[in-house]
C-alpha cells in the first residue's frame, strides 16, 4: 500500500488523511483504525502529521462552518413556516362542500394559493440544499499550503536555508515544520527538538518559532532553543539582537538582550532569565561534545543522540556520578576511551549497540 513509505510530508498534503483528520466519517475512521493497527511503527508519524494538519488546516474552516449554520437555519426556519401554515389549514373547522356552492370561486383560489405556497417551500428547501452541498464540495476541495517537514534521526545534524534567506542549523533528534513559502505577515516555524537560527532581517515579517509552551519571536537576530521531548526543561538563548519570548500556556513574556536566556521547566508557572556562556551554548553547532561535572546518566543519553546509538549500563551503582570533558569532532571511541578511563570502565561496540561494563573496585 502506498502510506507504507510515507513520511510526515506525504501525510500532511494526502487529501485522503487531511480528510480523516478534519472531517471524518464512519468510513475514513474505520480505514485508518484498521491500517494504524497493521503499521504500528507508523503511529509516530502520523501524530506529527495530525498535529501538523490540525496547526495549519483547521484556520479556514471556522468562516465556512458559521455560513453552512445559517443554510441551515433557513431551511429550518422555512419549515417552520410550511408547517404552520399547514397546521393553520388543518386547524380550520371542517364545513360540508355544499356551503361552498355559492363562492366556488373562491374555493377554488384558496386551494391554488395553497398549492402556490407549497411549490414556493419547495422551491426554496431545493435551492438551500443545493448551496450546501456546493458550499460542502468547496470545503473538500478548497487548496491548502503545503507544509514543509525538515527532520533528523540520532546521530545526524543538518543545515537548511529557509525561503527568506534564514538560516537553521538543526541538531540530532530534531525536527522542523513550517508552510511552505511562509504565508500572511509572520514567518512561523515549529520545532521540536534543538535548533540555532540565524534570521534574515524583516522588520514587516516577525519571525516566529513555536516550541510546546514557549513562542520565541524575532525580527532580525540570532537565537538557539532547546526543546526535546524528554527532557524536563526547554532553554532558548539570544546569541545577537532581541526576541521576545512568550510562555503562551501562563500568557507572560520576557524580552532577551545577547548573553541572556530563559529556561522553563515543564509544569512549571515561572520562566526564569539566566546569564549564558554563549560559547557553551553552541559547542553543539560547532561540532564539539562538552560534559562540565555532567550526570553520567544525562551524558548518556546525550552520546545517544550525537552518535544515533543505543547504550546500556552494567554493573552501574554510582549514581551520582558526574564526569567533564571536551571533545571536538571525536568518534564515539575516543569519547568512550577517554571517559573510562577517568570513570574505571570498559566498553563493547557492537553496530549501532554500546555496553558500557563498570569494574569493580
Amino acid at each position: 500500500m502506498r502510506y507504507k513509505n510515507f513520511d510526515v510530508d506525504h501525510f500532511v498534503n494526502d487529501d485522503k488523511f487531511r480528510e480523516w483528520v478534519l472531517n471524518p466519517s464512519p468510513e475514513i475512521n474505520y480505514f485508518w483504525e484498521k491500517w494504524l493497527l497493521q503499521n504500528p511503527e507508523k503511529e509516530v508519524i502520523t501524530n506529527q502529521a495530525r498535529e501538523i494538519v490540525l496547526m495549519v488546516g483547521s484556520r479556514k474552516k471556522l468562516s465556512r462552518e458559521k455560513h453552512k449554520k445559517k443554510v441551515w437555519e433557513k431551511i429550518e426556519q422555512t419549515n417552520l413556516t410550511f408547517d404552520k401554515q399547514n397546521k393553520s389549514d388543518d386547524n380550520r373547522k371542517v364545513q360540508p362542500l355544499y356551503q361552498y356552492e355559492g363562492s366556488r370561486d373562491s374555493f377554488h383560489k384558496s386551494k391554488r394559493l395553497r398549492i402556490y405556497i407549497s411549490i414556493v417551500a419547495g422551491v426554496t428547501l431545493l435551492i438551500a440544499a443545493i448551496n450546501l452541498l456546493k458550499l460542502n464540495s468547496e470545503t473538500v476541495t478548497e487548496p491548502v499550503a503545503n507544509v514543509v517537514v525538515k527532520s533528523n534521526p540520532s546521530g545526524q545534524k543538518s543545515e537548511l536555508r529557509l525561503p527568506d534567506g534564514s538560516m537553521v542549523y538543526l541538531n540530532a533528534e530534531s525536527s522542523l515544520q513550517y508552510v511552505e513559502g511562509f504565508q500572511g505577515d509572520r514567518r512561523e516555524l515549529y520545532l521540536q527538538g534543538e535548533a540555532f537560527f540565524e534570521v534574515a532581517k524583516d522588520s514587516l515579517h516577525p519571525f516566529t518559532v513555536v516550541t510546546q509552551n514557549l513562542t520565541t519571536t524575532a525580527l532580525g537576530t540570532s537565537f538557539n532553543i532547546q526543546a526535546y521531548k524528554n527532557e524536563a526543561q526547554i532553554k532558548v538563548a539570544l546569541v545577537s539582537g532581541k526576541v521576545i519570548v512568550s510562555d503562551t500556556a501562563n500568557q507572560s513574556s520576557m524580552t532577551l538582550t545577547p548573553g541572556e536566556g530563559v529556561i522553563l521547566k515543564r509544569g512549571s508557572q515561572k520562566m526564569i532569565r539566566n546569564n549564558l556562556d554563549i560559547e557553551k551554548t553552541l559547542f553543539w553547532k560547532n561540532r564539539t561534545i562538552y560534559f562540565e561535572d555532567t550526570d553520567f546518566q544525562e551524558a548518556v543519553d546525550y552520546l545517544e543522540r550525537w552518535y544515533g546509538v543505543s547504550i546500556s549500563l552494567s554493573n552501574y551503582t554510582q549514581r551520582s556520578l558526574t564526569c567533564s570533558g571536551k571533545f571536538h569532532n571525536k568518534s564515539l571511541q575516543f569519547v568512550l576511551k577517554t571517559l573510562g578511563f577517568a570513570l574505571n570502565f570498559d566498553y563493547e561496540i557492537n553496530k549501532k549497540k554500546v555496553n558500557i561494563m563498570f569494574k569493580s573496585n
